[in-house]
């Protein structure tokens, strides 16, 4: 826009800078929307997939449904899964991934889905060994998890849809102050993965 100075003055690019505003504020209410969108979709995702787990979600069996940062969690002690200190799965570990893996199979929409095994430690150093730390400990374990979850000996889901990755004791779920508190944050959680391309229309951010 030329100076008022120069006697000239661009009246479109005053136009366009007086509108800014209100675009940045109508791009704000957008997004706000796909905000509430995403938050709803989070919680309706984690209603039917409560439903679905539910035959799971009982005193005999430890798994939880939750929702953490925005994500549905299908969480599992490490204790049922693994000795302390080994990744190497236990026979009642196998035996409640074959159960998820049965469920999430009999679902298509739950099958079509992206996850995540996340591995989880207490804040405990790893006394030395193959696994070395924490890392190492969460990362193998997540491992373990995801290869019996895509294994033909295990519950065979599609391996293109499952990743792995371990958090040491960076990401507690309760104190590490108490034995329940590190017993909580010994865990492997089944992150189900949002998928940008249904909870969020990008075009219309932009609009």
């Amino acid at each position: 826009m030329t100076s008022l100075s120069e006697g000239k003055v661009d009246l479109v690019a005053l136009g366009e800078a007086a509108a800014a505003p209100a675009r940045e504020h109508a791009g704000l209410r957008r997004l706000g929307r796909v905000r509430w969108g995403l938050a709803a979709a989070v919680v309706l995702l984690l209603i039917v997939a409560s439903a679905i787990f539910a035959p799971l979600i009982a005193p005999h069996d430890p798994l939880a449904v939750n929702i953490r940062h925005n994500r549905m969690v299908i969480s599992l002690p490490g204790d049922v899964l693994f000795d302390s200190g080994r990744d190497t799965l236990k026979k009642d570990g196998q035996a409640i991934l074959q159960k998820v893996a049965a469920v999430i199979k009999a679902d298509e929409q739950l099958k079509k889905r992206d996850y995540q095994v996340a591995g989880h430690t207490d804040n405990k150093a790893l006394n030395g060994g193959p696994l070395h730390d924490n890392w190492g400990l969460s990362l193998m374990r997540a491992r373990e998890v995801l290869l019996f979850l895509v294994g033909d000996k295990g519950g065979q889901l599609p391996i293109a849809h499952w990743s792995a990755a371990g958090f040491a004791d960076t990401d507690p779920v309760a104190s590490n102050d108490t034995d329940d508190g590190r017993q909580k944050n010994r865990r492997c959680d089944l992150i189900v993965v949002p998928s940008v391309e249904e909870m969020l229309d990008l075009k219309a951010i932009t609009q």
